[in-house]
């Protein structure tokens, strides 16, 4: 019954310390292509410096979670 109590207010302790994302520095753009427009958001790293090398991460969302404003 400890065990279960400390991990119980171990998570607790864990979701109240962690913070949700800000999404304002996520910049809002658009790709422009013969005519179509696709808004899309972009996170650049900490310190990024053009010319260098990052890793890529997409997120790919099903039709529940479009928008039509990209915000």
């Amino acid at each position: 019954m400890k065990q279960i109590t400390l991990i119980v207010f171990g998570c607790l302790f864990i979701a109240m310390t962690t913070h949700a994302q800000d999404f304002s520095l996520f910049q809002s753009k658009q790709l422009i292509h013969r005519g179509d427009t696709l808004p899309y958001r972009i996170l650049y790293p900490e310190g990024y410096r053009a010319g260098g090398q990052y890793p890529v991460l997409f997120f790919l969302h099903g039709a529940g979670e479009r928008g039509n404003d990209n915000e």
